[in-house]
């Protein structure tokens, strides 16, 4: 906001008990403007707290933050603390003000400095509010700004810091970037924001490098994927869609004799909408798709995939059960084997584990058949280490431990090969490291913490490589944090408190 932030100063008086004034430089980052005006209230952000302050939490519900309450307030004319009890209301006036009845006496009410304390409900210790200039102090009332009504300014402010700063570090328009932030805030649970809105970013950058490969279509179809690309550049996702759409719309009065073209149009659609979670959108370009392309297997797993992701299990099983059946009628044993993997992951998620297990040894069946029929197949190879460890996870959930342990080792024997047929291939060396991991929960399942140890270094040694290897791979980077607190954990069950320690740290 420029210049006219300069020279704001936050005081803590007494974050330390030593009487020591901290004075910390801050910049206001919300006006806290409302349709109806201005609230009583900016948001400002301070470079560091001082080492003994600790933030509150801000209410995050109306129900929490009405009843018996206390305002603790500072009297600079007085020189003191003070509490102040009173009751909350358990409404709102029209300007969103939630009125205070006070029991302490008047002039706590109508001192000056007392604006801007914070206010808590009896036995609460998140913020209910932050009181305002007192308007009715000789009748002991006063105002306090809710809770709940900070709260949303505080998000928007870090939203807006971090739309600032990846802005900044993408070079991209904040107003281009801005709807990408709401569309991933509305999907997005808050504590995975970060990462998925970087994530989302990246994938749409990388989508707008890529040119549309040639192929037997009309080269208007081509031309309008290459623009709705460029316009990703500039993280334009609505801009691109609508080159999309509307090179649909052109296509649909020419279904007859360009089936494919526009088949190929709305899976773009699909996969753009999907990397900026616009999941119905996506959903409802893949259904208009289906029928185009009966044989396409893509269309129904991509459908299942985004049902998924939107907590649909029951759409997910339809779509994947209609993916099967293509991959049957087509004859590529694969994609029935990996379809009734999918299955499998979706009753497993509602809690049917007979039939997840039921769809993973049928799918494990074919991909024992096809890494028989070429041992020289990775992916073949790949697909049946995956099928075992399906399997043990639900025989884990069942309790057979035993019977997890044997689908491991079998998973684990495959990746083996694998790592040490090439072992600059990240992925399997990590599928190496996962498989460890997995056959040591079962053995501290079981008691052996020797066994479980030997497995979790195992795994530590391969993601320590890893980690080492590409220190920005944010991913690799927290698999070695868990593969340490693994480790601490069995120390800690072995009573060996120092070694865990170190391992925790």
């Amino acid at each position: 906001m420029g210049n006219e932030l300069d020279g704001v100063i936050v005081r803590f008086p007494r974050a330390d008990g030593s009487g020591v004034v901290h004075e910390l430089p801050a910049r206001i980052c919300n006006h806290c403007e409302e349709p109806t005006g201005k609230l009583d209230l900016v948001i400002l952000e301070v470079q560091e707290l001082p080492e003994h302050v600790h933030p509150a939490a801000i209410c995050p519900a109306e129900r929490l933050e009405i009843g018996k309450g206390k305002i603790h307030a500072y009297i600079p004319t007085r020189k003191e603390d003070v509490t102040v009890p009173g009751l909350f209301s358990d409404t709102t006036n029209a300007s969103g003000l939630r009125q205070i009845t006070g029991d302490a006496a008047n002039g706590y009410w109508t001192e000056k400095g007392s604006s801007g304390s914070p206010a808590f409900i009896d036995g609460g210790v998140q913020l209910a509010g932050i009181l305002r200039l007192s308007e009715l102090g000789g009748v002991h009332e006063a105002f306090l700004i809710p809770g709940t009504v900070i709260s949303v300014f505080v998000k928007a402010a870090a939203r807006d810091r971090h739309l600032a700063e990846l802005s900044e570090s993408k070079g991209i328009d904040p107003l281009q970037l801005k709807p990408l932030f709401e569309a991933v805030e509305r999907e997005v649970p808050a504590e995975q924001f970060e990462p998925a809105i970087r994530a989302a970013v990246d994938t749409l950058l990388a989508k707008s490098r890529d040119k549309a490969q040639p192929m037997n279509d009309p080269l208007a179809v081509a031309e309008a994927i290459n623009a709705a690309r460029a316009k990703l550049a500039e993280l334009d996702v609505e801009g691109a869609l609508n080159v999309l759409q509307g090179e649909v719309e052109n296509q649909e009065s020419l279904r007859q004799s360009a089936a494919h073209s526009e088949v190929r149009l709305l899976l773009e659609i699909a996969d753009i909408a999907s990397k900026a979670y616009q999941w119905d959108r996506a959903v409802a370009a893949l259904e208009k798709a289906a029928p185009l392309a009966n044989d396409d297997y893509s269309i129904p797993v991509m459908a299942g995939d985004i049902h998924v992701h939107q907590g649909r299990l029951g759409d997910a099983l339809a779509a994947f059960e209609r993916a099967l059946e293509t991959a049957e009628c087509s004859g590529d044993q694969r994609s029935v084997s990996v379809s009734q993997n999918r299955i499998g992951d979706v009753l497993r998620a509602k809690g049917n584990l007979a039939g997840a297990l039921e769809a993973y040894k049928k799918g494990l069946v074919i991909a024992e058949r096809l890494a028989i029929s070429d041992a020289s197949n990775s992916e073949w190879q790949r697909d049946l280490s995956v099928s075992h460890n399906k399997i043990g996870d639900v025989l884990v959930a069942q309790g057979d431990t035993s019977g997890a342990l044997k689908a491991y080792r079998d998973s684990l024997a495959i990746r083996e090969r694998l790592a040490a047929s090439d072992a600059s291939n990240s992925e399997w060396q990590r599928d190496l490291s996962v498989s460890h991991n997995k056959i040591g929960d079962v053995l501290v399942a079981q008691g052996d913490t020797s066994g479980a140890l030997k497995a979790y270094r195992d795994s530590l040694a391969i993601r320590e490589r890893l980690a080492a290897s590409d220190a920005s791979n944010s991913e690799w980077q927290r698999d070695l944090s868990v593969s340490h607190n693994k480790i601490g954990d069995v120390l800690v069950a072995q009573g060996d408190t120092s070694g865990a320690l170190k391992a925790y740290r």
